[in-house]
């Protein structure tokens, strides 16, 4: 781990500057295990209140990803100029744009979408436990208004249940399973997620869930009409030859979208009709 956070200290450097980026690209570490440690909070440049993270390498990742890498900075995409102006036009008609944040993990995709746009609510969902503390940590630092849930996005509503840790806190897999059930967390549908804020309206939609897009699209699609952005973290290389992402196109291809690929994302940006 010592040798990969100096292989990548050029990298915090150039997107914090020297001396903050020597801080966090140095300070930040995966010392501790993967479940059960305490978030400490960090002073992140370009965000007015602190990060919260724990010290395991699945923090880490995620900040590399997020604030790093900046996987979540839409701003270079020239689609992103219509998408914000019909944010615009929602609120002009007394609509709140809605993002649901999908696989939310410990809410760094949420304080990037919260700290992009204001004018935005966030709705962001994770089905485990732990990483819900740090979640719930992260949207409250940023007071009122967004909405953490603990479950997991599915076609239908229901329960669901973590059933694959392979991969770290990360990486975490479910599926359906009875109310009573051992662990037993909310499923539900994008458009219950929109319906949580208050004269909400679908805008973005972000999905990193370990191949439940699958599932997802499998049935009851009406919110891709209808949301502005969907970007989906493709899993494919995880999962191999299970076509994860087959319902994804094929729900997809029901509308005119512009497709971008950047990282691991594939970003799809719907025409108006």
């Amino acid at each position: 781990m010592i040798q990969e956070r100096i292989a990548r200290l050029p990298n915090f450097v150039r997107r914090f500057g020297p001396l903050e980026g020597m801080r966090l690209g140095l300070g930040l570490t995966d010392a501790g295990q993967e479940v059960a440690l305490e978030p400490r909070p960090h002073a992140v440049p370009g965000y007015a209140q602190p990060i919260h993270l724990r010290d395991n390498r699945s923090d880490y990742s995620i900040f590399w990803q997020t604030m790093v890498r900046t996987q979540y900075d839409l701003s270079k995409f020239p689609q992103m100029a219509e998408i914000e102006r019909r944010a615009q036009a929602m609120i002009a008609a007394g609509q709140v744009p809605v993002v649901v944040d999908g696989g939310a993990n410990i809410g760094l995709s949420l304080r990037a979408f919260a700290r992009d746009y204001p004018y935005a609510r966030i709705v962001a969902v994770e089905p485990d436990v732990d990483n819900m503390r740090v979640l719930e940590a992260n949207a409250a630092a940023l007071g009122q208004g967004h909405v953490p849930v603990l479950g997991g996005l599915a076609s239908r509503s229901g329960h669901c249940r973590v059933v694959s840790r392979e991969r770290g806190s990360a990486g975490l897999q479910t599926e359906y399973c009875a109310a009573d059930a051992e662990d037993a967390v909310r499923a539900l549908t994008v458009n219950e997620c929109v319906a949580m804020v208050p004269q909400g309206a679908p805008w973005i939609v972000k999905l990193d869930i370990e191949g439940a897009q699958d599932e997802l699209f499998s049935a009851n699609t009406d919110w891709v009409a209808k949301a502005d952005l969907i970007i989906l973290e493709l899993d494919d290389w995880a999962f191999p030859w299970s076509g994860s992402s087959v319902n994804f196109f094929r729900a997809l291809a029901e509308h005119r979208f512009d497709y971008m690929i950047d990282q691991e994302l594939i970003l799809a940006f719907r025409h108006t009709d």
